[in-house]
């Protein structure tokens, strides 16, 4: 029922922003993770690094366009300003790298074609194993540590 949920939850945000990033920590710990995406002024599979967002157990945060991370936590580092002009064909989320507070292990996942597997396994320091995954669903992205 919670991945139908989340289904509906990127239809509704992609009918709006056609390329929409929702991102769901169902671990009971914290997590800290960092973005990668790109637009046209910054090509390639780690042209837009986000600061770090800390999303606490049991809790999910959404974008709805790369241009969001502009003026919305974490914001781009170094002050970067994404663009989505030209439309999701010029511009998407390309990864996101999990860290678990108070030590334990990290994993990044992301887009196939940036060298990265959808889906990693990682100790998690609140108890036992923890999935992180990367789904796409069209043009929308479900990021999600279980």
């Amino acid at each position: 029922m919670k991945k139908l949920f989340l289904a509906a939850s990127l239809l509704v945000l992609g009918a709006q922003a056609k390329a929409a990033l929702l991102i769901n920590n169902n671990t009971n710990c914290t997590i800290n993770i960092t973005i990668f995406a790109f637009d046209p002024a910054h090509p390639g599979c780690w042209g837009l690094q986000s600061n770090v967002l800390t999303l606490g157990p049991n809790s999910s945060e959404s974008y709805n366009t790369v241009a969001t991370l502009n003026t919305a936590a974490p914001l781009w580092g170094g002050g970067v300003m994404a663009s989505i002009a030209g439309g999701p064909t010029t511009w998407g989320w390309n990864a996101g790298k999990f860290f678990f507070s108070g030590g334990g292990g990290g994993a990044t996942v992301g887009v196939t074609s940036c060298g990265l597997n959808q889906l990693e396994s990682v100790p998690n320091p609140c108890g036992g194993t923890a999935t992180v995954t990367w789904q796409p669903f069209g043009s929308n992205i479900l990021l999600e540590a279980n």
